[in-house]
């Protein structure tokens, strides 16, 4: 299923200075011993911030909650990730916090996301990963995590 993408007509939200950071991180083994399992794409990176609407940007934002399923879906969001933004895997953390009107014409959100590493794989990139067989998988994991952020 192809995620839908946030809609222009929205600003990015605000994160303050919280920011993706590049690089793997590591998670504990639930084994009592060995090494500890790499984990990047499967764990995410739980981000608060702030969306700030216009009331006519507040409509599309309620269609576009409507879309996902009320927020419960993934979609596409650029997201700032350090020195620059790229699109990621993004799901609203429930029960979002209802909006807060910040003048006449303006609506302010404090929402919570999980950030995922969102891959993107082009016509080359497919061509030369088919050209791996299922032997080669784990060298194939390793090319297509050095195009992850």
């Amino acid at each position: 299923m192809a995620l839908i993408n946030w809609p222009s007509a929205l600003p990015l939200m605000v994160l303050g200075d919280a920011k993706l950071r590049p690089g793997n991180r590591l998670l504990a083994s639930p084994m009592a011993a060995g090494a500890a399992v790499k984990v990047s794409d499967s764990a995410p990176h739980i981000l608060e911030g702030t969306l700030i609407l216009s009331r006519e940007q507040d409509v599309v934002f309620e269609g576009f909650l409507q879309s996902i399923n009320g927020g419960q879906d993934f979609f596409l969001m650029p997201v700032n990730a350090s020195d620059h933004t790229a699109d990621h895997r993004v799901k609203f953390i429930l029960p979002m916090a209802g909006s807060t009107t910040t003048g006449i014409n303006q609506v302010q959100y404090r929402l919570m996301i999980e950030v995922y590493n969102a891959v993107v794989i082009d016509a080359d990139m497919l061509a030369f990963l088919s050209s791996y067989s299922l032997a080669d998988l784990e060298l194939a994991a390793d090319i297509l995590q050095g195009l992850v952020l």
